[in-house]
């Protein structure tokens, strides 16, 4: 990845510690600023990364290209941030030790996995009542708080909007084991109902009743666990909305 920067910093001959106010970074098409310093505290033999860093409305691509493998992201869209980020000194991988502190925003999001974006689709119109509707062009937003300790990301408030739905989760996600536990609640537009078509429609409709709740047409609690590579589609059960490994 091309990465460029522009910055000044003030150095301490006699320790090395050094302070960068700012840096001007670009990351392919993407802009931030990151500032903050390299410094060893009186007790510490080592020095500590201390930086405050921020993206208005950056490339997604450009971000996930830094972590995805293969040259295809899974998403294209806009990212926002702003965080705080901490790597103490110590062994172990920057991985272990890095601790972030911060919000982000993703929106205008698209899965560039046909599949994915089929599925993403289809919610969104089942949501709004149209089931019959297959125009792919349906975009998501992202956004919630995070944090990370010890390769373990916490998102205590994350919410996913599209067309017609709104889920709101809370949970964690291990990086290195990519194991996921969130739980939550889904709120879409339409009724039970309105999102089949012919006589399930009809079959449906004394439902209606049992899942509308405060405004909404269906609200479901919702639940994604297991790991990243064994999740499936999600699917009704009772009056779950559930994805689980396997």
């Amino acid at each position: 990845m091309p990465l460029h920067t522009e910055f000044e910093a003030t150095v301490d001959g006699t320790n090395g510690n050094t302070v960068l106010h700012p840096v001007k970074a670009r990351l392919g098409s993407s802009s931030f600023e990151v500032s903050g310093s390299v410094a060893r505290g009186a007790l510490e033999k080592n020095k500590e990364i201390v930086l405050d860093a921020e993206e208005p409305s950056g490339s997604l691509t450009d971000f996930l290209a830094l972590t995805v493998k293969g040259s295809k992201p899974p998403m294209t869209g806009r990212i926002g941030f702003k965080t705080k980020i901490r790597i103490p000194p110590g062994p172990g991988s920057v991985v272990d030790r890095v601790e972030l502190d911060g919000r982000f925003t993703l929106s205008g999001v698209k899965f560039t996995s046909t599949d994915v974006q089929d599925k993403i689709s289809g919610l969104s119109h089942r949501a709004q009542g149209q089931p019959e509707n297959h125009d792919l062009n349906v975009t998501a937003d992202f956004r919630g708080n995070f944090h990370l300790r010890n390769a373990t990301l916490g998102l205590p408030d994350l919410t996913f909007t599209l067309p017609g739905a709104q889920v709101a989760l809370a949970g964690r996600y291990g990086l290195r084991s990519g194991s996921l536990n969130f739980q939550g609640t889904a709120r879409l537009d339409a009724t039970v109902s309105q999102m089949t078509t012919g006589v399930k429609r009809l079959l449906l409709k004394p439902l209606d009743r049992v899942f509308s709740r405060d405004g909404a047409g269906v609200v479901l609690p919702i639940r994604i666990s297991g790991t990243r590579a064994s999740l499936r589609s999600p699917s009704i059960s009772g009056r779950c909305l559930s994805v689980t490994e396997g």
